[in-house]
């Protein structure tokens, strides 16, 4: 494998396009709820392709002298007093790379702090009820209840160590509820899901695709585990379980209005969390058996994104022009047409024509490989 700055440039147009067809699809299709799962494998496949920007050993090199000609005049330019070359490509890494590290820490932080507030908290008297859905559901993980002190959205967090949280003042019926659906997401292992693309937003801060990668992931994990559990439920009780999501949100919602009433919870279900499609989802939605066709075509584009990389390609005149004299020892490789400059072990670039190749050689022949 090798990272270039051109194969991570293939990496990024790739998935973000495919992103986008995710989207698009999304918001086209009336019941998008229903395909969740072949969503969630496409974003699967997108994020893991982000986090292997590299051209692999079946990749093929396209050189061109044509492709990306920005790259040809920016190398670098002076700065400061005394005159500092400062590199444009290098520069940007840095940047890339001291926003990374920010990003991280900032979440490590953020991860460690409500961790450690968690920890200090006992154990809700509630345990005795997800005691029985646990032996329900045949789940021998110890897992932890904390009622977290105001009103919070529920949620499972802790890889290791599963935990779930949820606010003070629950009715016992939303109780009920609420543990099904977020013991749902953990016995699915939707946290790795989330963790991953946490781990994309870190190291692609600067791309707001990856937030919408990680909105969208959410909202498609939201509809498959809303369908799981409405799966197993009467009529009656899938109107319950609607009932029961409406009053958690609303609480957090009149917990900043200051206020509670019917025009805030119409209000609430309109909103761009897609709590009208939760609900139609939840009712009307239909389970649907793995689309394998779906996993060969996600497989081929995954793989068709890593089969061709385009690169620039330089004559011998510009790199005489632009760079120093080589003074190490060095030797040309011919490879499928195109000839290979090495300076001691390392390539250095790729010319097209034998000539040129020659020329900055000093006349020496090229070696097949």
């Amino acid at each position: 494998m090798r990272l270039t700055v051109f194969s991570m440039l293939i990496c990024i147009l790739c998935s973000g396009a495919a992103l986008l067809g995710i989207l698009g699809t999304v918001y086209c299709k009336k019941r998008s709820y229903v395909y969740a799962n072949d969503f969630l494998m496409g974003i699967f496949f997108i994020a893991v392709r982000c986090l292997i920007p590299f051209s692999f050993f079946y990749t093929l090199n396209i050189y061109s002298y044509t492709t990306l000609p920005f790259e040809h005049g920016t190398e670098g330019f002076y700065w400061g007093k005394p005159e500092i070359l400062v590199f444009v490509w290098r520069l940007c890494l840095w940047i890339w790379m001291g926003g990374t590290v920010i990003k991280a820490f900032y979440v490590v932080y953020q991860q460690w702090r409500w961790e450690a507030l968690l920890s200090r908290l006992p154990n809700s008297k509630h345990m005795p009820v997800l005691r029985k859905i646990l032996a329900e559901k045949n789940c021998l993980k110890s897992v932890r209840l904390i009622e977290f002190p105001g009103n919070v959205i529920p949620c499972v967090v802790g890889l290791r160590k599963p935990k779930i949280v949820i606010p003070g003042n629950l009715s016992e019926k939303d109780l009920h509820y609420i543990l099904l659906h977020e013991l749902e997401h953990y016995q699915s292992g939707d946290l790795y899901f989330i963790a991953l693309s946490q781990l994309l937003c870190v190291i692609y801060w600067w791309n707001p695709l990856v937030y919408l990668l990680r909105n969208l992931l959410k909202r498609m994990i939201e509809f498959r585990v809303d369908s799981t559990v409405a799966e197993h439920l009467s009529e009656e009780q899938k109107l319950d379980y609607s009932q029961s999501i409406i009053n958690v949100l609303k609480q957090k919602l009149s917990e900043k209005d200051g206020k509670s009433n019917t025009a805030l919870e119409l209000r609430f279900c309109n909103t761009g969390l897609g709590l009208k499609k939760r609900f139609e989802n939840i009712f009307y939605g239909e389970k649907r058996k793995s689309n394998y066709a779906a996993l060969v075509i996600a497989s081929v584009l995954f793989f068709m994104s890593t089969w061709v990389v385009i690169e620039p390609s330089f004559s011998a005149q510009e790199m005489e022009r632009k760079y120093l004299t080589i003074f190490q020892e060095s030797s040309c490789i011919s490879e499928f047409g195109k000839y290979k400059l090495y300076v001691g072990k390392s390539h250095w670039f790729t010319l097209i024509c034998k000539e040129f190749a020659e020329e900055w050689l000093g006349g020496e022949k090229c070696e097949d490989e």
